[in-house]
């Protein structure tokens, strides 16, 4: 994966942190790829409804969101699925 530049539009982990919740609880270290994709693109499209994430969202390639998720999706975490 490219590095992350100083100048890059990538928004910022605490704000990352904020889409993804469950149950008040911030999910972000260890998230699936594919959700963290898909709540980005969620929050271009105006599906999800935050000003501070669709602000962050909107200026984000596909390339960059594909390269957050996976970067996200590759730290450690104690994210479980419950059966």
């Amino acid at each position: 994966m490219p590095a992350i530049s100083a100048g890059s539009s990538f928004p910022s982990h605490q704000a990352l942190e904020q889409m993804l919740r469950i149950d008040g609880r911030q999910i972000l270290a260890g998230q699936q790829a594919d959700y963290i994709v898909q709540a980005l693109a969620d929050y271009k499209s105006g599906k999800r409804k935050n000003p501070i994430m669709v602000g962050q969202a909107k200026p984000l390639s596909r390339e960059e969101v594909e390269n957050l998720s996976a970067y996200y999706a590759s730290l450690p975490g104690d994210l479980r699925v419950q059966r």
